[in-house]
């Protein structure tokens, strides 16, 4: 695993052999550009069944400028032309028919700005707040002191038509966002594209580029808010296309490709079982064990996040 925060973390007694921490900023398009090519070395001499690279530089470079803005536009070609090395590296060391490429990303990104600004601050009281996280203004946690959290929501609802307010229990099921303890008591998401500003935090800056131009963290139903995934390899079919896709729906492929049973999940088979080329060797079997079995085939697998609008890059 490459650049993938707490890959060194031992899980049910289980360690990655393999680990290349986060460095601490940024990754760089010379670090992804080594962590493809020492992937393809661990594959060349069967040191690896499974890389996970994770390079965030179009992300960053995102929040910073803008979706559409030239700095990430360029950043995409310098990764697809990683990408289109890597391809072309893989058919030279005649490994075209043992490695699968997963490219994926986790959201897309739509811009912000200073126009698009709507200000809590003036109608919550925070005498009745326990706890308030703002997740860089798309959404806002809020857990009300106890016997507090009715007054909250009725100061909030209907406050502006820039974002909508939700108690707990009325998240839309579709998010996957209420049965957990972490999840809040009441929950704020603002409309595509405006920001929210709460007590103690308010527009985000960076320190040498300024007011941040994009980000993520919308309704998920939103179009600018969809990621990515291209697939290619001998255990994926040809020329298949699918309108929508969750990514949870991906660790199963992942697990299924290499011959590992995967642990419980939230995916559901039928709606990548059209994705595999041979269902009763690559995957099934695998789906069907909890065990791991035995397959020769390996997969690259390269998470990054993409963060032009309408996802237009490649």
């Amino acid at each position: 695993m490459f650049y993938w925060n707490g890959c060194d973390v031992t899980f049910s007694d289980v360690t990655p052999t393999f680990c290349e921490p986060h460095p601490g900023k940024t990754t760089t398009i010379g670090q992804f550009r080594s962590a493809i090519e020492r992937s393809l070395d661990l594959f060349g001499n069967n040191s690896a069944d499974l890389s996970v690279v994770y390079f965030e530089s179009i992300d960053d470079l995102g929040h910073r400028y803008g979706p559409d803005s030239v700095h990430v536009k360029g950043m995409v070609k310098q990764v697809d032309r990683v990408i289109e090395t890597m391809l072309r590296e893989i058919e030279t060391r005649h490994l075209d028919d043992d490695i699968n490429v997963m490219v994926l990303s986790d959201h897309g990104m739509t811009d912000v700005s200073l126009s698009k600004v709507v200000n809590i601050s003036d109608v919550i009281n925070m005498d009745n707040i326990e706890v308030i996280i703002n997740n860089y203004g798309s959404s806002v946690y809020i857990w009300p002191k106890n016997g507090k959290e009715q007054t909250v929501y009725a100061s909030l609802e209907n406050t502006s038509a820039y974002f909508k307010t939700f108690l707990r229990k009325d998240i839309p099921p579709q998010w996957h966002f209420q049965h957990n303890n972490r999840i809040p008591d009441i929950l704020l998401v603002a409309q595509l594209g405006w920001y929210i500003d709460t007590p103690s935090f308010g527009f985000y800056y960076y320190d040498n580029t300024g007011a941040m131009r994009g980000e993520h963290g919308f309704d998920v139903t939103e179009s600018d808010m969809a990621g990515l995934f291209v697939a290619m390899g001998p255990d994926f079919r040809t020329n298949v296309k699918v309108d929508k896709l969750n990514n949870v729906n991906l660790y199963q492929v992942m697990c299924g490709i290499i011959g590992v049973g995967p642990r419980p999940h939230n995916g559901s088979w039928s709606d990548v079982v059209n994705l595999v080329a041979d269902i009763s060797t690559s995957t099934a079997a695998a789906l069907s064990s909890s065990s791991s079995s035995t397959t020769t085939t390996t997969t690259v697998v390269l998470v990054y996040i993409l963060c032009t609008m309408n996802n237009s890059c490649f």
